[in-house]
This record gives C-alpha cells, sequence and structure tokens, in this order.
C-alpha cells in the first residue's frame, strides 16, 4: 500500500492511501499535471463538472496539431 500525506502551514493537512493500482494511475497523472495536487484537483474539478486546467501535454498536442 502506498501513502501520500499533504501538509503545510496554510492548508488543512490530508493523508490517504491507495492501491498499487491506484498509485500508479495517480503517478501517472501526476507526470501529466505536474503535481499529486495537480492531479487530485483535476479529478475533482472534472467530477464537479468545472473546466481542467490545461497540461504540459495539452499544449505539446496542440503545438504538433498547429504543425
Amino acid at each position: 500500500m502506498h501513502y501520500i500525506f499533504f501538509m503545510s502551514t496554510d492548508y488543512v493537512p490530508r493523508s490517504f492511501r491507495f492501491t498499487p493500482e491506484e498509485a500508479e494511475l495517480l503517478d501517472q497523472l501526476k507526470e501529466e499535471y505536474g503535481s499529486y495536487k495537480a492531479a487530485l484537483m483535476a479529478g475533482l474539478r472534472s467530477l464537479k463538472g468545472e473546466r481542467q486546467p490545461v497540461t504540459k501535454a495539452d499544449v505539446m498536442a496542440w503545438v504538433e496539431q498547429q504543425k
């Protein structure tokens, strides 16, 4: 089991336990969004129906389309 612990003096700390499969997915999304927090927030915003932030992968795909 993998653990991720978030802590900051300005924010409420939270900790979560992930299965190996969940942790692997989170690691993949971390690479896409730049951080664990950004990946988690993108998922939460998606569930809430808000627009997702533009990722580096989105920008690179757009650049490739413009060629």
